[in-house]
């Protein structure tokens, strides 16, 4: 079986989880890297991406994630179709996915978790479209044979990957009962409350299968008209006239325009590349030596966190290719606030909350796509939850965070809701009603999620539960500041420890700052 990066790509977002098989391509990525400039070899990205598909195929260890590539993904059991094939509103040349792992990750997240829950409630979902290309967009708008008006390319939240339409089904005494676009909105209601409970919003009446997140900004809909606009030589789409300007491009020019742009309308579009993609430029901007113009690498950066500042020498501001300058700007300027000199603190410190955050303020996602032992490994809780019990809790997000943080950092019970509102926010990911009230956010918890707020508690937060705030070499910084954010009580230091884990992970994030 040959396998592609597409197949790739579904493999990190489902079959393994998206964050565990991230660690698994790292590893493999690095271990062709370091074997070839053993060997004095340097391989461009594409030879890395050969070498790292050949490797996958046979790791006996993910055997069985790479044959499900075939099949539909377990934590999507809700009927998807097993092919690629455009939607029903495909017209011509161009198509649609009606895949989740063609949404915007985040979006996909929501979504996946919408379909779980319904699943366990009985009802049985259908993707009938996803993303969608400005082109395909077209064709549904201008070419439009199904009686409703979709939005103008561009326009549509499908192209951002930010939206899905569904049909879904459920048995009533017996028979079964298909809910489509000529469905009432009685019938309707069901699935709409489900999605609601997951911040889906829903069209309504104007186009029932539509469902979406919030996400895709006037700005970036701007962009992508203007893309076109400029590489089709027309005028640029604005108020009443914008609809006769973007019937003008045809589906069929936008077409090839997208085929002669793939790099270009996916950063407009922000669709993300293949995860195995991303890991591999990171490794090879984290190499000391690139080929200039070729994208080969002639040798590694490795750090010894042993002995004094080993790691962590160097002067002025610390610099970062991989995490946002503003985040780290903001961290350092409150580091500098507590008197935090030490160098190898401050990079303990951004490393760890980079393992929490990628230095992005953000809420904890929900953790459909955790395999059931690290779920256990974080919370002894669920060490005597069956497999059978633990899968139904955590296709339910809301349910899951209430019932994992319950009794826990101030939270009430389970059906206090605590444990979902007060989730992981921010740079550290604080959680509980207690920090919440303790930092003054407990009304406003998504404030935590913007700078400088989550820089000020995330440095507030590490600083009051570190003895020492100036270490001398980074291994016993790192240590400490992941015992701070991670250790909960938990001192054990082991491979599979939530501690062990963050030391690993941060350890590893260090290597990206200088």
């Amino acid at each position: 079986m040959i396998i592609s990066e597409e197949e790739i790509r579904n493999l990190v977002r489902d079959s393994l989880g998206r964050k565990r098989a991230n660690e698994i391509l790292s590893l493999v990525v690095s271990d062709i890297i370091e074997e070839n400039n053993s060997k004095g070899v340097a391989l461009t990205e594409d030879e890395i991406n050969h070498l790292v598909v050949e490797k996958l195929k046979a790791a006996r260890s993910i055997g069985s994630a790479i044959q499900s590539l075939t099949r539909t993904s377990q934590g999507d059991s809700s009927s998807l179709s097993k092919d690629d094939s455009p939607d029903a509103g495909s017209i011509g040349k161009t198509s649609g996915s009606n895949k989740l792992t063609s949404l915007n990750p985040n979006a996909a997240d929501t979504f996946r978790a919408f379909i779980n829950d319904a699943t366990r409630n009985k009802y049985s979902i259908r993707i009938t479209s996803a993303q969608r290309m400005p082109s395909h967009q077209w064709n549904l708008r201008f070419g439009n044979r199904r009686g409703i008006t979709p939005a103008q390319p561009c326009r549509s939240d499908h192209q951002y990957g930010y939206a899905i339409d569904i049909n879904f089904s459920y048995e009533k005494d017996g028979d079964k009962v298909r809910v489509n676009s000529k469905s009432s909105d009685e019938l309707w209601k069901p699935i709409v409350d489900i999605a609601r409970s997951h911040g889906i919003k829903w069209q309504g009446a104007s186009d029932r299968v539509h469902f979406f997140v919030q996400g895709v900004g006037s700005s970036q809909k701007a962009k992508c008209d203007q893309f076109f606009a400029d590489e089709l030589g027309t005028g640029t789409p604005s108020g009443r006239s914008g609809a006769a300007i973007r019937k003008r491009w045809g589906s069929a020019s936008m077409k090839r325009v997208e085929d002669e742009n793939p790099a270009k309308i996916k950063g407009i579009l922000k669709l993300a590349e293949s995860d195995l993609r991303n890991i591999i430029k990171e490794k090879l901007k984290a190499a000391k030596s690139i080929g200039a113009g070729s994208g080969s690498v002639k040798a590694t950066t490795s750090y010894d966190t042993s002995g004094d500042n080993k790691g962590c020498d160097g002067e002025g501001p610390i610099t970062s290719s991989k995490y946002p300058k503003s985040a780290i700007t903001a961290i350092e300027k409150r580091m500098d606030d507590k008197g935090i000199t030490s160098r190898c603190t401050r990079i303990a410190i951004l490393s760890v909350l980079a393992k929490e955050s990628a230095l992005k303020p953000q809420t904890e996602w929900c953790y459909t796509d955790k395999s059931n032992s690290e779920i256990r490994n974080i919370w002894s809780k669920f060490k005597s939850w069956s497999d059978t019990d633990l899968n139904e809790l955590k296709a339910n997000c809301e349910l899951f965070f209430n019932t994992a943080y319950a009794g826990m950092i101030g939270n009430g019970g389970v059906e206090s809701g605590d444990g979902y509102r007060f989730r992981g926010r921010g740079l550290v990911q604080l959680t509980g009603r207690g920090n919440y009230e303790q930092y003054g956010y407990a009304s406003n918890p998504d404030a935590l999620n913007s700078l400088p707020a989550a820089a000020d508690v995330a440095v507030e937060f590490i600083t009051r539960g570190l003895s020492d705030l100036n270490f001398d070499n980074l291994e016993d910084a790192i240590k400490a500041v992941a015992n701070v954010v991670a250790g909960k009580g938990n001192t054990e230091i082991s491979e599979h420890s939530p501690l062990g884990r963050a030391i690993r992970m941060a350890t590893a994030t260090s290597k990206h700052f200088a």
